[in-house]
């Protein structure tokens, strides 16, 4: 075999590999521009939100098939909405479900805009209590409201203060804890407790 045949095959290889590695990295950079571009888009998206009054709850409880209300303590409490056609959602319903094992120290709604057996084969599947959920079967609550889903909306006074896509069970345990005691309610109670024996 001819040495400048090998020698330019060798040559040619490197240069493969190289152009595989430069592609690689382009694609990593695309990625990372992508889930960047997926934050900044969905901070807009949910800002429409803030400031806008609760919609009337049209919808049924989980637990009867009654016609449910939203809570009727006066306040703050947050509201969940999935749906039963976004992958995000079941990761969020999963995350609702462990976190509705521990006190929290606002009222927690679900809506989940489905029909009812879609949407009760999620609550079931994922271990959401059925009395934090509430069906909307025509999506009629939150037409009104951003249509991007999981969107978790803090409420106070029947306004919208905040809005959010969750990621995670962190980020709906802090939703759901109140701001001014440290750690939530747990926290919350441990320095009541202190005070109260002083």
């Amino acid at each position: 075999m001819d040495v400048a045949f090998v020698v330019s095959y060798f040559f040619l290889w490197v240069v493969v590999i190289i152009q595989g590695l430069a592609l690689l990295e382009i694609v990593r950079h695309l990625g990372a521009v992508h889930t960047e571009g997926t934050r900044l888009s969905e901070s807009g998206v949910v800002a429409d939100a803030i400031e806008k009054q609760l919609p009337s709850l049209v919808g049924v409880s989980a637990v009867d098939g009654s016609p449910a209300q939203w809570p009727a303590a006066p306040g703050r409490h947050v509201v969940v909405v999935l749906t039963t056609t976004c992958g995000p959602c079941r990761k969020t319903a999963a995350d609702l479900a462990a976190l509705a094992k521990t006190p929290t120290d606002y009222p927690l709604t679900v809506l989940v805009e489905a029909p009812i057996s879609a949407a009760s084969a999620l609550i079931d599947d994922t271990g959401i209590p059925r009395g934090l959920a509430v069906i909307d079967d025509g999506a009629r609550t939150t037409s009104s409201l951003p249509r991007v889903r999981p969107i978790a909306l803090v409420v106070e006074s029947g306004r919208i203060t905040k809005a959010s896509i969750p990621h995670g069970l962190a980020e709906l345990r802090e939703l759901v804890a109140d701001p001014r005691s440290v750690g939530g309610l747990a926290a919350g109670r441990a320095a009541g407790a202190a005070a109260s024996r002083s």
